[in-house]
């Protein structure tokens, strides 16, 4: 809540059902989206590693220098997303910067979607090349932006995220694949909030467009669906060898030993559980198609964000209030892309059950 000093304490994992201040509530606030945040071989994960390596490896890596912990969690991110390589570091956060700087001798010009992350906008400005933004998820403004903008022999780079947090909606990759094809161009997709959330079997919107890993590169938090904590990057063994050469990646800490462990263990637990991502779409529609049938216009996407508009600022930030008085917790938001006014938004987990879901669209309905 921009600007509202009220600090709310949370004093238990953050998933479906949480305790705030005392009070047990349902929880749709957050992304915790596969809802394993009190999965408790994930929590054992990093309590083992912190007891057997301390906090992290205090000897850099690029001296040659490591923990298993850290090689753990590439060899589950090359499984669970197979791909020819990886690498992990302290905080998703930083994937833009690590990643747009590790390549900037491979092109020559960035096209950021308008509402791309903090994160990417970062990480654009930081490499001091030319930047020009185009209209939200639009590929057909983009080749337009490009054509007019590109130099001759000049190689581009798009900048994006794979599911935008505030409504949830996913860029066109496949074709601004088609638009960077022409050019020998690259694509770098922050997968923060689409990884384990979308495609066939939850490897985020690259898979959802079959894209090859070869030129457009993945990557981002491990702290939304899998609930654990610290950043990837995915693509070829080239990308990632640039990568892990690069300022950005060496100016960082690899993060905590316990960070990395969960990240392991929950890349392992969730290839286990297919059963989690079948559960999450199933809320996703029921929650979805019930907003609807209120009269509440929300798309029916996979992605587990439910977002809307009803009147101006004060009334939704009074329906949140209403609403956490009734033990249901939703999110106000003024995040990227919200407008001036706000938005209303849900975030839909796997551990979601039919009677909380009725609670909260029952709860709606006197708003309508």
């Amino acid at each position: 809540m921009k600007g509202d000093k009220k600090m709310f304490i949370v004093d238990s994992p953050s998933g479906s059902k949480m305790v705030v201040n005392g009070k047990e509530i349902i929880n749709y606030s957050g992304c915790s989206y596969l809802g394993i945040s009190d999965e408790e071989s994930i929590i054992d994960a990093g309590v083992k590693a912190l007891k057997q390596y301390g906090s992290l490896c205090q000897t850099p890596r690029h001296y040659g220098f490591n923990i298993p912990p850290y090689l753990e969690v590439v060899k589950s991110a090359c499984d669970f997303f197979e791909v020819e390589s990886a690498t992990y570091f302290s905080t998703g956060y930083l994937f833009g910067n690590i990643v747009l700087q590790a390549l900037k001798e491979e092109y020559d010009v960035i096209f950021l979607d308008e509402k791309a992350h903090y994160s990417i906008t970062d990480g654009a400005y930081a490499c001091e090349k030319p930047i020009f933004r185009f209209k939200h998820t639009d590929s057909y403004d983009l080749e337009k932006v490009l054509e007019n903008n590109l130099e001759k022999d000049q190689i581009p780079i798009i900048a994006t995220d794979g599911m935008f947090p505030t409504y949830g909606n996913i860029p066109p990759l496949n074709k601004y694949y088609e638009i960077i094809s022409k050019y020998n161009g690259w694509i770098v997709v922050d997968e923060s909030h689409s990884f384990g959330t979308v495609g066939n079997t939850g490897k985020g919107a690259i898979e959802k467009f079959n894209l090859p890993r070869d030129r457009v590169i993945g990557g981002g938090s491990m702290a939304k669906a899998f609930c654990a904590y610290g950043g990837l990057v995915l693509g070829s063994k080239k990308v990632i060898d640039l990568v892990t050469s690069s300022a950005p990646f060496w100016g960082t800490s690899s993060g905590m030993s316990a960070s990395a462990a969960m990240t392991a263990e929950s890349l392992k637990y969730v290839k286990n559980h297919p059963e989690l991502l079948i559960k999450l779409r199933e809320n996703i529609h029921y929650l979805k198609k019930g907003l609807n049938d209120l009269g509440i216009n929300v798309e029916m996407t996979e992605t587990p964000v439910a977002t809307f508009v009803i009147g101006d600022s004060i009334k939704m930030k009074s329906i949140q209030k209403e609403l956490f008085n009734k033990g249901v917790c939703i999110t106000y938001s003024n995040y990227i892309g919200a407008g001036k006014d706000g938005v209303l938004k849900f975030s839909i987990f796997a551990s979601h059950t039919k009677e909380s879901n009725d609670k909260l669209l029952s709860l709606l309905k006197e708003y309508v």
